[in-house]
Formats: C-alpha cells, structure tokens, sequence
C-alpha cells in the first residue's frame, strides 16, 4: 500500500502545536493490491499542467502509473497502466512545446507521455538492455 501525504508543519517551533495540517485530499491511499516499486519508490513532483500547482508522479510494483495534483486528485488520462516493469521515470520539455512530459523507462522501453497519458509522436523506443537503470533527463545548450 503506497500512501502519499502532503503535510504542512508550522514552523514557529514553541508557538505553535508540531502536530502535521494534512492539505485537503491527503493522506491518501494510492494502490492497496501492490507494494510501492522496488525499483524507484520515490515520487517525483513537477508542475505538469503550466499551472504553477505541483502533481506528484509516481510508479507501483503493478506497473501503474499515478499523476496525482495538489488536490489529490487523478491527472484526467491518470493512472495508466505499462507493460512492463518501470525502472524509473523522469520529467522534462523533451518536444520543445514548453510543457512538460514524462518520461518512462522500463526494462525494454523508453516512452514519452504527454500530461494527457498519451505517448508522444515516435514512442516507445525499444531496445533490449534489462537492466533496471533510472531515466534521466539532460538539456545541452
């Protein structure tokens, strides 16, 4: 079960009680028939639609794949299940339209996912590597 909370702690330390302020619609429970991905259980956070509201990005042992919004609820399009097994996940502007997409590798995949869930014009790429490396992202000017 992958449970995913946004918690807001005041600051002013003796001020102020240490108990967390969930945001409305956290904690919340994500996936309760697959454990977190052993591969890389940790979300990524990136504001997807343009709209200065940050979505978590995150993967299960199920090979879903979750855009939650500050909200807490479903990016429209989200989750999506792959085919195969993530190995990692990354985000960036890899089309050059000034959105952001994500960016998938699995174990025999690359894709390319636009914040619709629909992949992006020449994805997947294949190739036949196994191994479970992460994604990342590099921008050379």
């Amino acid at each position: 079960m992958k449970i995913i909370s946004f918690v807001n702690i005041l600051f002013l330390g003796a001020l102020f009680s240490q108990t967390p302020l969930y945001y409305p619609g956290f904690p919340q429970i994500i996936d309760s028939t697959n454990m977190p991905s052993l591969y890389n259980d940790l979300p990524l956070i990136t504001d997807l639609e343009n709209d200065l509201q940050k979505e978590i990005i995150l993967t299960t042992e199920g090979s879903k794949l979750y855009v939650i919004r500050s909200d807490g609820s479903n990016l429209s399009g989200f989750p999506i299940m792959i085919s195969d097994v993530i190995c990692g996940f990354a985000s960036g502007d890899i089309d050059g339209n000034g959105l952001l997409e994500i960016i998938v590798r699995t174990r025999s995949q690359i894709l390319a996912i636009d914040k619709w869930g629909n992949s992006l014009s020449g994805f997947p790429v294949t190739y036949y590597d196994n191994t479970t490396n992460p994604v990342k992202i590099f921008e050379f000017i």
